[in-house]
């Protein structure tokens, strides 16, 4: 699960520029799962494990929130998957069974 945690690079070819930051959805499992093209399940985490790791979380307008601080792969290799490694180690994946039904 740790490349759920990395951001994207630019993409020229696509016009597309560099993640900012990761997204994340606050409101509700569903609401996550609803705001994807395809969902596999949802990862939860604890937004305490965000200022140990020096990273910056912020709800932009609600329910979407950003993480920033953290490198692109281009940046440092090393930070980006460390950092990403830190963060699926802290986060529960959810699978859609589990906030779809009932």
């Amino acid at each position: 699960m740790p490349a759920a945690f990395i951001r994207r690079e630019a993409d020229p070819e696509k016009g597309k520029e560099a993640e900012k930051a990761l997204s994340f959805d606050v409101q509700s499992r569903k609401s996550c799962h609803d705001s994807q093209r395809s969902c596999f399940g949802v990862a939860e985490i604890d937004d305490g494990e965000f200022e140990s790791m020096q990273l910056t979380f912020t709800i932009d307008e609600h329910p979407h929130a950003s993480l920033s601080g953290m490198p692109l792969r281009s940046e440092d290799i090393t930070a980006a998957e460390r950092c990403a490694s830190l963060l699926a180690k802290a986060s529960k994946l959810v699978l859609p069974p589990e906030y779809l039904s009932g």
